[in-house]
């Protein structure tokens, strides 16, 4: 017969090997790199890449720009509307605010890109003209997204 105490401790080891087990089940399960493009049509070229392992998601901003292109102060520019990443609509709260780079020649402007349950989006507050076809959007995020059950 084993003693309440002993009961106890082999609970408790038995609940740090499944959690561990469950650590190393999130970890290897990873899915590939989803590349998204821009729903904007204005800013052609670029898109929205993301790496998922479990709920957490990581996002960045890849491609280039097809054409020259003037961004419009005030105007919202979304590089990823939610509809195209369906985890994305679970986001709760807040917007979560990065930074993005935009890379045209030797010119760099940084503005700021927000995530929420809408999509990726971001409003220059000034007018940017001259950003030349193949410029860069840059940016990179880790979101952390619960499902619904």
């Amino acid at each position: 017969m084993i003693s309440y105490a002993s009961y106890e401790w082999v609970k408790e080891k038995l609940k740090e090997i499944w959690n561990k087990i469950d650590k190393l089940d999130i970890a290897t399960t990873v899915s590939d790199v989803t590349t998204l493009p821009c729903p904007t049509s204005a800013l052609g070229g670029l898109s929205v890449s993301v790496i998922s392992i479990g709920n957490q998601f990581n996002f960045f901003g890849s491609g280039h720009l097809n054409n020259a292109v003037s961004l419009n102060n005030g105007t919202t520019y979304k590089l990823l509307d939610a509809s195209q990443f369906e985890p994305l609509k679970s986001y709760v709260g807040d917007p979560t605010a990065t930074t993005m780079w935009i890379t045209s020649g030797t010119t760099a402007y940084s503005l700021p890109l927000f995530f929420d349950s809408s999509g990726v989006y971001f409003t220059p507050h000034q007018q940017i003209t001259g950003i030349g076809s193949n410029s860069t959007f840059s940016f990179t995020q880790l979101l952390i997204l619960a499902e619904d059950d």
